[in-house]
């Protein structure tokens, strides 16, 4: 299934999740403020109940949401190794 939103397509989950409505409403990078939004970035894990709701989640453009799981896996790994 696949849904249109402002002229954009996106598959059944961003369709029922809302994500291209948030996007839409976020088209600035919430961490570099420089770049165009293209990925929502969920602050709580799969399956959380609140994980789709928008104070929970981030537009970011592409590098930024590398950047910021590159920063999860280290923090994690640091957990770890203590």
């Amino acid at each position: 299934m696949e849904a249109r939103v402002s002229g954009r397509a996106y598959g059944s989950h961003a369709a029922t999740s809302g994500l291209g409505l948030f996007q839409d409403a976020h088209p600035k990078c919430q961490r570099c403020n420089n770049r165009r939004s293209k990925e929502a970035h969920h602050e709580l894990h799969k399956g959380h109940p609140a994980r789709y709701d928008w104070p929970f989640m981030r537009a970011l453009c592409t590098p930024c949401h590398i950047e910021v799981h590159q920063q999860m896996r280290v923090l994690v790994t640091i957990t770890l190794a203590k």
